[in-house]
């Protein structure tokens, strides 16, 4: 886990997750393994959490309406493309703003990230 208070990243280590969610908030505990400059017993801080680790994979930005473990069709944008295709791309597994790629999309290709439903029924789109 990497706390940052104002741009120093702290480490540390989650003791305890308060099974109740308050206002759309939910308390950790952390051991800091390092002492923040000016901290303070009881600081609420903004902190990612690391759960796991996928070393050599593949992952984008996760896109509008897509989930973890999950396959969905895409516009997909090839190097120097100026159309983006709807093609079919096979997810794994995601956090708060990307996620994994098992199949269907190669490196370098960029996916439309905003939200596509208006084209549904098209299988490209034309960018300017």
């Amino acid at each position: 886990m990497l706390i940052d208070p104002r741009q120093d990243k702290i480490p540390g280590r989650v003791l305890r997750v308060d099974p109740k969610v308050k206002d759309g908030l939910v308390t950790v505990d952390v051991r800091l393994l390092k002492q923040p400059p000016g901290g303070r017993v009881d600081q609420s801080v903004d902190a990612a959490i690391r759960i796991a680790q996928l070393p050599d994979t593949l992952s984008v930005p996760r896109p509008a309406n897509v989930h973890a473990n999950s396959t969905a069709a895409v516009f997909v944008l090839a190097p120097g493309a100026s159309r983006a295709m709807r093609q079919r791309v096979r997810f794994g597994l995601g956090s708060v703003d990307r996620i994994q790629v098992l199949s269907g999309l190669a490196p370098g290709e960029q996916l439309i990230l905003s939200d596509t439903s208006a084209y549904a029924g098209d299988h490209a789109i034309e960018l300017h």
